[in-house]
């Protein structure tokens, strides 16, 4: 799992595997659910994907950028394309599922 906080830095970790981005905020009770979840997830993902978190707090203009309008807000991206996303809380085994559709 990594922090990053620009636009360019997510779309060119993107090029060389898939990346899921967190958008979440301390103050957020299911973010802080999903958070455990997510990184969970990509453990047992072997490597096959990377967690980056990013504060929505922090990264205002992030957020507004991919109209992030509730959090958690989870966005899949992959050759600098989201393709695939989600909001709100999901269980490991549906993340997992999730995940799992777009990444072989």
């Amino acid at each position: 799992m990594s922090k990053l906080h620009s636009k360019s830095e997510i779309l060119e970790a993107s090029m060389e595997k898939p990346v899921l981005v967190d958008f979440w905020a301390s103050w957020c009770t299911p973010c802080q659910v999903l958070g455990p979840v997510l990184e969970e997830a990509e453990q047992r993902g072997g490597g096959r994907w990377n967690l980056i978190k990013v504060d929505v707090e922090e990264n205002e203009d992030l957020a507004r950028e991919y109209q992030i309008m509730s959090i958690p807000a989870v966005k899949l991206f992959y050759k600098g394309k989201i393709v695939a996303d989600f909001t709100g809380y999901r269980p490991l085994p549906v993340v997992e599922q999730w995940v799992n559709q777009y990444i072989q």
